[in-house]
């Protein structure tokens, strides 16, 4: 299932970062051996799943598709980051095991990074819960923006998310998103420090810096259930903190308008406030969020300050 062109590397790395999908990974790789697009490659790489995953996707992944385990655990977003470090294609497409790519999704998506400017597409998708309103609130992301037209100044459209709060993701999940691979590295990949939001970081950083292309047709499959990684975190609190460090990074980000951090920084104070108050006024484990939240301004805009500064070193040395 993996096709490249020869002498060079292929246009699109399809990649699933896997993790117990046994009972849906079959039907994720029969929508992606069903795309018209040919051109690329397939990469598979299991977070030592315990359910047979592993062996499930190497019987039916075919013999030109690279499927790796993981000897440890690296966890959701570090096997994201596993993927996008092996990956060969000028452009990546993640695909989790329990979603799917419906017909003509990457010969649509892929195209569009022939203009060198382009460093994200993406396009709406179908979501499948049997949570109604969790469709409901969160279908059209697309929705938030303002004037979203087929080619956008990514810059622009950071800024309308930070100034309205930089809260959800109004992008969507990584199937549902192809992203320029030397873009994405450029930017350090996702940040283990998030959570919930880890992806709306990462698009959003890869946006500042380039154009982003959307199409309306929807090209992917959203399986929303109560067994994924993320439905965890989000009912264990993990991601408690992703906003505010998301705000952080606004603020510490010099490349950014004054103004725009300006904005980062008054909704920053904001939600401290409503953090300090749901978390340590009403909520559990008073004492220990007390300690990381009145530690969280300097703390929060150092670390921002120091994944730039890797950021930028690690560009500086691929020039």
């Amino acid at each position: 299932m993996s096709v490249e062109t020869e002498c060079s590397a292929p246009a699109v790395s399809v990649c699933i970062p896997m993790y117990n999908n046994a009972d849906t990974i079959a039907r994720c790789l029969e929508s992606i051996a069903g795309q018209d697009f040919r051109d690329f490659e397939l990469l598979i790489v299991d977070d030592d799943s315990t359910d047979g995953s592993y062996e499930i996707a190497r019987s039916l992944a075919g013999e030109n598709a690279r499927v790796l385990r993981n000897e440890v655990r690296l966890g959701l977003v570090g096997n994201h980051n596993r993927c996008l470090s092996l990956a060969r294609g000028r452009a990546i497409q993640f695909v989790h095991g329990d979603d799917r790519l419906l017909p003509g999704c990457l010969s649509t998506l892929s195209p569009l990074f022939d203009d060198a400017a382009i460093g994200l597409a993406f396009a709406p998708r179908i979501i499948e819960t049997e949570d109604v309103t969790w469709r409901e609130r969160h279908g059209r992301l697309e929705q938030n923006f303002r004037d979203l037209g087929s080619t956008n100044d990514g810059a622009a459209l950071v800024a309308q998310y930070v100034r309205s709060g930089a809260r959800g993701n109004w992008v969507g999940e990584p199937t549902c998103v192809m992203v320029r691979r030397s873009t994405a590295l450029d930017v350090g990949g996702l940040d283990e420090g998030i959570y919930q939001l880890v992806d709306m970081d990462l698009w959003m950083r890869i946006m500042q810096r380039s154009t982003v292309a959307w199409t309306p047709d929807e090209l992917s499959i959203r399986y929303h259930h109560g067994a994924s990684e993320s439905f965890v975190n989000a009912a264990q609190n993990k991601d408690w903190l992703d906003r505010y460090r998301i705000l952080s990074k606004v603020v510490a980000d010099r490349s950014l308008p004054r103004s725009l951090r300006a904005s980062g920084f008054g909704w920053g104070c904001l939600v401290w406030t409503d953090l300090f108050l749901a978390s340590v006024v009403r909520g559990p484990d008073r004492a220990s969020r007390a300690k990381i939240l009145l530690g969280s301004p300097r703390r929060e805009l150092r670390r921002a300050r120091q994944q730039g500064a890797r950021r930028l070193a690690g560009a500086t040395a691929t020039v």
